[in-house]
């Protein structure tokens, strides 16, 4: 049974960071897409019809207070239910398979955290790619709209699930893998650096008090510590990937796979593009990553305490 107790608590984690993480992460897809519909052909720029206008959003608190005033404070949750089931069951996936490999190694090591890391983050992609694909849709969706005319007229997509299914019926299943390989080159790395990390607060931590657990404090700190600079790795990639799901939404799709928007952007706004959005990123990815780990220690930590386990590996 002890196999399965990071499968749960990864869930109960998942849950938490979406909780905490979501208004931030609507605003981070909302700076990332704007101003990514304007391409060169030929030295002559074609202006084609934007997801986002061409800065909308001047930073990261007029992204937030434009949000809130047109579309009201739920505005800023679009989008909730894929994460809600997609961030439980890909945490359940990811720190279950993260576990269970590492356990394989036979040591309790920093990089046998960091390899086993790596496999997880390319494992959970497969589930990963379509709920965020159905994510960054549905936030997209009716901007500048109220909360109650959002509610009261009918939009392409009904919902982060109905919108799975319908690119599923438009495109295909290989609609719902756009931006499938840019998904894999951020998440292997940056999960690698995640769960490697972690370990080595932990143990930094750890070795202060070698004869007591963690506190809430130190799990924390090392979540937090852990999930911030796994984004900073991640971020530029996740710039492509976004721009690369939201490609096509209104208009004909600009860009041919992740090179080609590599390429694209560059040459329209510079390399600073792969900064855009990370302000909001790095302020939700500490409060996030520390309640998923919090969450996901003390829920394994109870079981351990509280039932007998003869296996217990520690985390």
């Amino acid at each position: 049974m002890y196999q399965t107790l990071d499968f749960v608590g990864g869930c109960f984690g998942g849950i938490a960071g979406v909780v905490v993480g979501h208004p931030l992460d609507t605003i981070k897809v909302r700076l990332q897409i704007q101003g990514g519909r304007q391409s060169v052909v030929n030295g002559m720029h074609a202006m084609k019809l934007e997801t986002v206008p061409k800065h909308a959003y001047r930073s990261t608190w007029h992204c937030l207070t434009s949000i809130v005033k047109s579309e009201g404070f739920f505005g800023l949750f679009k989008g909730l239910a894929s994460p809600m089931a997609g961030q439980a069951f890909l945490n359940t996936i990811l720190f279950g398979v993260e576990a269970n490999l590492q356990r394989q190694f036979n040591i309790d090591s920093v990089f046998s955290h960091y390899m086993s890391g790596a496999a997880a983050g390319a494992v959970q992609c497969v589930v990963a790619s379509p709920m965020e694909l159905a994510k960054v849709r549905v936030q997209l969706q009716g901007q500048g709209e109220s909360h109650r005319y959002y509610k009261t007229h009918s939009h392409a997509y009904k919902g982060s699930l109905r919108c799975i299914y319908k690119i599923c019926i438009d495109e295909g299943i290989r609609g719902c893998y756009r931006g499938m390989n840019s998904t894999l080159i951020r998440d292997v790395p940056g999960f690698a650096v995640y769960f490697g990390l972690d370990k080595s607060v932990c143990n930094y931590f750890q070795s202060r008090h070698p004869q007591n657990e963690l506190n809430w404090p130190e799990m924390i700190i090392s979540g937090g510590i852990a999930g911030t600079l796994s984004w900073v790795v991640s971020h530029p990639t996740d710039v492509i990937k976004s721009r690369i799901q939201a490609d096509g939404v209104k208009g004909t799709p600009l860009y041919r796979g992740t090179i080609d928007c590599i390429r694209k952007s560059i040459k329209a706004e510079g390399y600073r593009v792969f900064l855009k959005g990370i302000t909001a990123n790095l302020l939700r990815a500490f409060p996030v990553n520390a309640a998923i780990f919090t969450v996901h220690k003390c829920f394994v930590g109870y079981c351990y305490k509280h039932f007998e386990f003869k296996h217990r590996n520690e985390f």
